[in-house]
């Protein structure tokens, strides 16, 4: 195996970390992993026992790589038939190769070594090898790669790519189909043990500067990378139900520019990929949204895997009934785990006559939320309703978080009396134990007396029952001074407690990790929270 290493290493001017760390490495996660099939070793194995069958010619060449025949490509057609004849054979690009007329690609699978000797490939419509297997490619540029976008499987150098290595690839300028690829997969397609170092994309990305180009660039391409260039106003849109109704994996830089004045639509229909450094102000939704009023939202009905951060939303009015929440109605299902981060909500009227109605999220299923501050009111007359959340199901730390939230239920409509209370100022109810700490929630509830005379007020903090509050809180608090039911008590303490506005200052919010890079201290003294910046 030694002399196989050093062949290998002089054969391919690869350093140690290329092959000794590479088998130490292997060995070491065997062992860890207690894999009696050594798989990682073995694969490693198998992969320089074929870089060794196809540089030498099945061993008939000098084993030491001395009289290994390298074949010099000079163009596309060249490389294309070349490479069909003899797929084990070592080649290196003598110049850049303009590919963008080739109408087929190396059909063969490909087993041999392609050094790009800092070359480019340019323009290819379709992928340069369909499959790549026991092969070597490095040392290349893919420049300007525009593959259909309903081609959603491959790369822009192959469709497939299996115990192969690629290093040092580069791809730029590329037109395809992004999706939520990584960069390895959108130079190789399907990746399977793939040996990879340096290779990255310069992904293309799509300026937008008014709500035409919006409209009509992201839905071409919901996968795309998009920057705002500017503030885009929506007033006179007449969509129905969602700007973008397809699900939306891209991502969105909004540069500190404003999205405003949308009306009776949400801006994505399900949204599972990135938006950061972007304002959403003046939206109103008071329509059917999918139907009979649920999840009519602002920015997103539902989430998956997206993440939201540097965001503001500012005077946003909604109303229907279940999944109404301004961020997003529901963060998917099981294990949708969105993050959430640095997102401020100022100014939300939420109306909703069912369940999962928020001024932030409606439903959420494990992931992050942290630094959060909602401000508003939330009129409701059912359960599992709340200003940051509605309801938290599964795992996931929500952390430094103020909700300033005032909750109206003027009557129930929950026929289920012993759970229509859900209702609360930072999260309606709570499931499973996610990790909840270091919050305050604000806000005067306002209540209902039922057929009992009994007031039935929405909770200042949190609606769940104590022994989910024990299970998942850390030091959060509800404001002594507001008006609304309690879940605080001597078994809560340092879960839940209670905390008179006078002993709101800096270094309480310092104590729960409120970082004054991020957060407006000058605020405290006025309202008794920081706001974030």
């Amino acid at each position: 195996m030694i002399i196989i290493i050093k062949f290998l290493l002089q054969f391919f001017n690869l350093k140690d970390v290329l092959a000794y760390d590479r088998f130490t490495e292997a060995l070491v996660n065997d062992a860890n992993k207690g894999d009696r099939n050594i798989s990682q070793r073995t694969n490693l194995r198998k992969i320089y026992y074929h870089y060794l069958k196809s540089v030498t010619n099945d061993f008939v060449a000098d084993p030491l790589g001395k009289n290994v025949k390298m074949t010099y490509i000079r163009t596309a057609q060249e490389l294309v038939e070349k490479m069909n004849q003899e797929p084990y054979g070592y080649y290196v690009l003598a110049n850049d190769i303009d590919f963008s007329e080739m109408t087929t690609n190396v059909t063969q699978t490909f087993m041999g070594r392609l050094n790009g000797n800092g070359h480019k490939i340019i323009g290819n419509k379709i992928p340069i090898f369909n499959k790549i297997r026991y092969g070597y490619v490095g040392n290349l540029t893919l420049e300007d790669t525009d593959i259909p976008r309903s081609n959603t499987t491959s790369g822009a150098l192959a469709n497939k790519i299996e115990s192969s290595t690629a290093e040092k690839i580069e791809a730029t300028g590329l037109k395809m189909y992004f999706g939520s690829k990584n960069d390895l997969s959108l130079i190789g397609g399907a990746i399977s043990n793939v040996i990879t170092r340096d290779c990255t994309v310069d992904r293309l990305v799509t300026k937008i500067a008014n709500k035409d180009e919006f409209v009509e660039k992201i839905n071409a391409e919901t996968g795309g990378i998009f920057e705002l260039t500017g503030n885009i106003d929506f007033t006179g849109y007449t969509g129905e139900n969602a700007v973008i109704p397809q699900t939306f994996t891209g991502k969105i830089e909004g540069n500190g520019h404003t999205i405003s004045n949308l009306n009776n639509c949400s801006l994505f229909a399900n949204f599972r990929g990135t938006v950061q450094n972007l304002t959403i102000r003046n939206f109103t939704n008071t329509s059917a949204g999918r139907g009979n009023g649920d999840f009519v939202t602002a920015f997103a009905q539902e989430t998956f895997t997206a993440t939201f951060q540097n965001m503001k939303f500012e005077n946003i009015t909604l109303s229907g009934r279940n999944n109404v929440a301004v961020v997003t109605g529901m963060d998917g299902r099981d294990n949708a785990n969105s993050v959430f981060e640095n997102i401020s909500v100022k100014n939300a009227n939420v109306t909703g006559t069912g369940v999962y109605v928020s001024t932030f999220a409606g439903r959420k299923y494990g992931g992050k939320m942290k630094d959060i501050y909602v401000q508003g009111t939330l009129n409701v007359t059912s359960t599992e309703n709340g200003g940051l959340v509605g309801a938290m199901q599964q795992g996931g730390t929500i952390e430094n978080i103020i909700t300033d939230v005032a909750i109206t239920k003027a009557s129930n409509s929950y026929t289920n009396l012993e759970n229509s209370v859900f209702n609360a100022s930072l999260i309606g109810n709570i499931y499973n134990t996610p990790v909840i700490k270091n919050s305050v929630a604000f806000g005067n509830m306002t209540g209902y007396n039922d057929a009992q005379g009994n007031k039935m007020l929405p909770y200042k903090c949190v609606g769940a029952v104590q022994s989910q509050v024990i299970a998942c809180l850390t030091k959060c608090y509800e404001v002594t001074e507001c008006v609304g039911a309690s879940r605080v008590s001597e078994a809560t303490a340092g879960h839940l407690d209670t905390i008179a506005r006078n002993n709101l200052n800096a270094e309480f919010y310092r104590g729960l990790g409120f970082d004054e890079k991020l957060w407006d201290f000058s605020k405290i003294t006025t309202k008794g929270y920081p706001i974030l910046k």
